[in-house]
C-alpha cells in the first residue's frame, strides 16, 4: 500500500471517528475498529503459519476460525446459557471468558462460555 493511499484511508477513519463522536456512538465505532484490527492481525497470523508443520497449521487455522465465528454475549445471556444468576456472572467476571471493550464495558465469548460450562461439568 502506498503512503498516499494509507494517508487517505487514515483520514477517512479520522472523519468517521469524529462523526461517531458527534453522534454519541464513539464507543461503538471504536469497538468496530478494534474488531477490524483483530481480524487483520489474525489474517497476518494465518499467513505466517506457513512456516509451521502441518499439525501446527491446522491448529492455528482452527483457532483463528473459532475466534472469527465466536459471538459476544451479555452478562444476562451468559447467565442464561450457564444456568447461573446475572449477579454471579458480574461478581465472577474475571474468572469467566470475558472480552473487554472500550469504556470499561465487557462481554463474554460464547465459545469460551461453552468451554467453561464443560469444564464446570467435569468434561
Amino acid at each position: 500500500m502506498s503512503a498516499d493511499v494509507r494517508a487517505d484511508a487514515l483520514e477517512l477513519v479520522r472523519r468517521a471517528a469524529a462523526a461517531a463522536q458527534e453522534a454519541g456512538d464513539l464507543d461503538v465505532f471504536l469497538g468496530d475498529l478494534e474488531r477490524i484490527r483483530v481480524q487483520a492481525v489474525l489474517g497476518a497470523a494465518r499467513v505466517q503459519t506457513s512456516a509451521l508443520d502441518f499439525q501446527g497449521r491446522s491448529e492455528a487455522k482452527a483457532s483463528a476460525r473459532d475466534q472469527e465465528d465466536d459471538r459476544l454475549l451479555s452478562a444476562a445471556e451468559f447467565a442464561q446459557l450457564a444456568g447461573v444468576s446475572v449477579w454471579y456472572v458480574r461478581e465472577h467476571k474475571n474468572g469467566l471468558p470475558i472480552v473487554r471493550l472500550t469504556g470499561g464495558r465487557y462481554k463474554f465469548s460464547a465459545k469460551g462460555a461453552q468451554r467453561w460450562i464443560r469444564q464446570r461439568a467435569g468434561g
